[in-house]
């Protein structure tokens, strides 16, 4: 008689241990961590349409992460470059219910993820116009492969925006995380730029409807 593989809703029994152990960890890290910032990180306090006005000329992406999923992979570091330039830039890492705003000059720019396997995906970006990328785990063995995926900035977004930490890279994130990411970054460029175009340069938010919102959303 042949073994029948145990599963459940398409799942195999091996995989939803797996989920139900990092659903256990998720839960238990929140408890540690609480409100604190990584170890990485410092807290910003400054509002962000100061800091997009103070570079109107700029395109500014705000990159989030929710206060829940993934809450056991504590550390997110994102870094970016640009395909036609010899050029590298670490943006800082991302902890649960936190945002890092960065500006940049108009043109197209290709954004590194860490964790088990780094992501990367593409954007245009257009000056004086705001953009946002949400920074989520998927399934890995035991940690996090983190993905980003395009926001619509819209009044539920910028709740979250104005209640998480806005966060930016202390001196041991600058020295320690940036190395690290500098390498991932190293490896993708060897094996090719990602081709997919995940921010379109019509896809961001003027800076003036931002402003609007932000200013208006409790």
């Amino acid at each position: 008689m042949k073994k029948l593989a145990l599963t459940t809703s398409g799942f195999s029994a091996k995989a939803v241990v797996r989920k139900i152990l990092f659903v256990l960890l998720t839960f238990s890290a929140v408890a540690l961590t609480g409100c604190s910032a990584s170890k990485y990180s410092q807290v910003v306090t400054e509002p962000m349409p100061a800091v997009m006005e103070a570079h109107v000329k700029d395109a500014s992406v705000v990159f989030v992460r929710d206060s829940i999923m993934g809450a056991a992979i504590i550390s997110a570091p994102i870094a970016c470059y640009q395909e036609d330039k010899n050029d590298y830039r670490f943006l800082g890492v991302l902890n649960t219910s936190e945002t890092i705003l960065s500006t940049f000059k108009p043109g197209r720019y290709v954004f590194v993820v860490g964790g088990e396997k780094q992501r990367a995906v593409v954007g245009e970006l257009a000056g004086g116009k705001v953009y946002a990328l949400q920074v989520a785990p998927s399934w890995g063995m035991w940690k996090a492969r983190f993905v980003f995926s395009k926001l619509n900035i819209n009044n539920r977004v910028i709740k979250q925006f104005k209640n998480y930490r806005r966060v930016e890279p202390n001196t041991l994130g600058m020295t320690r995380m940036a190395s690290m990411m500098e390498k991932k970054v190293n490896k993708i460029k060897a094996s090719g730029a990602p081709s997919k175009l995940t921010l379109k340069a019509e896809d961001g938010l003027p800076l003036t409807d931002f402003k609007a919102l932000y200013y208006n959303v409790n």
